[in-house]
């Protein structure tokens, strides 16, 4: 999968009968919220699934469906409200706006269901403020090579963004409002002859700070003795 081979390229391939879950949508959900699933795979007894999401979740939930083959399918979990599109949505249009209008400070959950699809979402933000615009959607196991952009209220491209650093397919955009009108979020694959099932996203819409830091290990191995335990260094860039 990774255009080489080694002998630490192991793996172990079972076959074996039963229903199977390929994917799912939404990819994720906002914690102590019930989240209705629809499930695409071989086999499912079912369709849809409800599946309430804990508060006390982290930034995953492990997800277990009864009469379903346990392979691993995992939901984002999150604190920000969440917003379903509806299709259509493809269409700047000030007359007949298809785009829903929501706020920024959201994850708008959607999927490039066919191929040409294109997702548009209509929301206001304050004047001055910096916003991050990110997708997941390849780093949760989907197919979509996503490509990000800012719309002004008329349609014009203000913000791109393609991959993320190190060859990921999922998309970011570091913006600042330059005025408090309305503006369009869209979203697409890079190649229009591409959709399905399986290109869901999550893009979440929220105020940026530039204070971060990243950590560091001068080693990238640790040997340990069985029962024994030893102390690392950590590097912090802030």
């Amino acid at each position: 999968i990774a255009f080489g081979g080694l002998q630490h390229y192991v793996y172990r391939l079972t076959i074996r009968k039963g229903p199977y879950l390929e994917s799912l949508y939404p990819l994720g959900g906002q914690r102590g919220d019930t989240v209705t699933l629809q499930l695409s795979g071989s086999d499912l007894p079912t369709e849809q699934a409800g599946v309430a999401i804990p508060r006390d979740s982290h930034h995953q939930f492990n997800l277990s469906l009864p009469n379903v083959a346990a392979n691993n399918v995992t939901l984002v979990t999150g604190d920000l409200p969440e917003h379903l599109e509806v299709e259509p949505n493809d269409v700047t249009d000030a007359v007949h706006p298809e785009a829903v209008m929501v706020k920024s400070g959201m994850v708008f959950n959607g999927r490039i269901d066919k191929p040409g699809d294109i997702d548009l979402f209509r929301f206001s933000a304050e004047a001055g403020k910096t916003l991050l615009l990110e997708v997941q959607s390849s780093r949760l196991g989907t197919e979509l090579d996503s490509v990000l952009s800012v719309l002004s209220s008329d349609g014009k491209q203000l913000k791109l963004n393609d991959d993320l650093a190190g060859g990921i397919p999922d998309s970011r955009i570091v913006w600042k409002v330059p005025n408090g009108e309305s503006f369009f979020v869209q979203i697409q694959d890079q190649f229009d002859h591409r959709g399905g099932s399986r290109f869901a996203y999550r893009i979440s819409v929220s105020e940026f700070s530039d204070q971060h830091f990243a950590l560091k290990l001068p080693v990238d191995t640790v040997n340990i003795e069985q029962g024994a335990e030893t102390k690392l260094k950590i590097g912090i860039d802030r």
